[in-house]
């Protein structure tokens, strides 16, 4: 009996510790999207996947809800990206098997600050009109009031995590390329330009022309150059 009992609460303590970890990501995810109100439906706002990562494929997410808290079908948006002075329009699309959520598929290259301006409509629904949406966030920000509430995250660096070998930024490998290229082609052309210097020294040489000294010379500084 006194067995049974400690497995008993063995199986309790167990079933209370999923049950937290579940309260807890949903928690988590929670706090990782804001809510505005437009009209009679909710938009829930944010990266797809959380946290969002550099280099790992994500996406604007925007969920809508009715005042039912139902999910919103085969709605039309398109969503304007934009981070580091840049911007990118996308296409959302329904997230298959999740009504009311909308999805702008990317890979955001660097960490830091995104924006998503989502626009779009809402069809009319009954006597409603119809609901159009042109709003515009920045992770980071936590919004307190006009409706929206709460704050979405911004793109973290994945460097940082990388283990047990760092990844060179592709940016750098980009940089380090061209600069062995640019090396290579000087190399190139003071190869060339020795080896005019050398065909035109052996030809003095043969002739008996002292001048052969000069331009075996003239190799000699060329080469230094290059080297130091």
């Amino acid at each position: 009996v006194a067995s049974s009992n400690r497995n008993c609460s063995v199986s309790r303590m167990n079933n209370l510790s999923i049950l937290f970890v579940v309260l807890c990501a949903l928690f988590a995810t929670s706090q990782a999207h804001l809510h505005a109100t437009v009209g009679n439906y909710t938009l829930s706002v944010g990266f797809n996947v959380e946290p969002a990562w550099n280099l790992q494929p994500n996406a604007a997410s925007l969920d809508v809800e009715n005042s039912n808290g139902t999910g919103v079908s085969n709605l039309n948006f398109t969503v304007t990206i934009a981070a580091g002075g840049k911007s990118k329009l996308v296409l959302m699309k329904g997230l298959y098997g999740s009504p009311g959520t909308y999805v702008g598929r990317f890979l955001p290259t660097v960490a830091g600050v995104y924006s998503f301006m989502f626009d779009g409509f809402i069809p009319a629904n009954g006597n409603d009109a119809d609901t159009p949406i042109h709003v515009n966030f920045t992770c980071g920000v936590t919004y307190t009031g006009g409706g929206i509430v709460g704050a979405f995250n911004c793109v973290e660096d994945l460097a940082g995590y990388m283990f047990p070998e760092s990844v060179p930024d592709s940016r750098v490998l980009a940089a380090g390329i061209q600069n062995a290229t640019q090396m290579a082609q000087q190399a190139i052309g003071v190869a060339n330009n020795a080896t005019i210097l050398a065909e035109r020294a052996l030809q003095e040489h043969n002739t008996g022309s002292e001048s052969s000294i000069m331009l075996l010379f003239s190799i000699m500084i060329i080469v230094a150059s290059f080297v130091f």
